[in-house]
């Protein structure tokens, strides 16, 4: 008896008549390649990106040529304390391989006489970075050349209070100052930019203390922003 015709579309068995699976269309056989290859690379992002984030101001710019490739340095020449401390969380959510975060920012501040509100900004951005799972490093600003006294003061002020809020956050504190203060030949003829020298003797600065043993632990609490 032939077989009966209806109008509905009659649909083929999903395996043949050795009992065996068909095989899967070259569609699903694409997306799970790419899904597997996503999957890669995801893990390799996660296992191969950079140990160590430099972040700040024009300062670090160069720095990343005596670094290896393992340093990951970013820079926004134009940025000041505030404008790091807003992004800083998302840059380090970027990059999840890293365990050692170094920021370099307040030079800025205190060009543009921005002191009276300098603490509070540093004081935002030390309670941001508590909660990442790495070890932070704030990079003191720069003293600059032949400014004038009322800068050196504010640097100087700066700097002894940024180290001291530092150490009570438990928060490892790079000093710059004393490698650099006075040393005319380290700069730009503008007194402000590092030349290369310069470049290399912060760089050098830096991976000095990144090899040195951590901060103590502190109080931990968070600092009020006193104005």
């Amino acid at each position: 008896m032939g077989r009966r015709l209806t109008g509905t579309t009659q649909h083929l068995e999903t395996r043949d008549d050795t009992e065996w699976p068909a095989l899967p269309s070259s569609s699903s056989t694409g997306v799970r390649y790419e899904a597997k290859s996503y999957t890669k690379r995801l893990q390799k992002e996660l296992t191969t990106g950079p140990q160590t984030l430099i972040v700040g101001d024009g300062a670090v710019n160069k720095t990343k040529h005596f670094f290896s490739k393992n340093t990951k340095v970013l820079y926004f020449t134009n940025d000041m304390v505030s404008d790091i401390s807003e992004k800083i969380l998302e840059i380090t959510a970027e990059h999840p391989t890293v365990k050692s975060l170094v920021i370099h920012t307040g030079a800025l501040d205190v060009v543009k006489q921005q002191s009276e509100v300098l603490k509070p900004d540093f004081n935002d951005l030390l309670n941001k970075v508590r909660c990442l799972n790495t070890e932070v490093f704030i990079s003191r600003p720069l003293p600059t050349v032949r400014r004038g006294d009322e800068r050196f003061s504010r640097l100087l002020m700066l700097n002894r209070w940024l180290k001291d809020t530092c150490a009570a956050q438990s928060v490892n504190f790079i000093d710059n100052f004393k490698i650099f203060w006075e040393r005319r030949h380290l700069f730009e003829a503008d007194g402000f930019c590092l030349n290369k020298s310069g470049v290399q003797l912060l760089s050098y600065n830096i991976f000095d203390f990144l090899c040195q043993p951590p901060a103590a632990p502190g109080g931990g609490e968070t600092i009020e922003n006193n104005r």
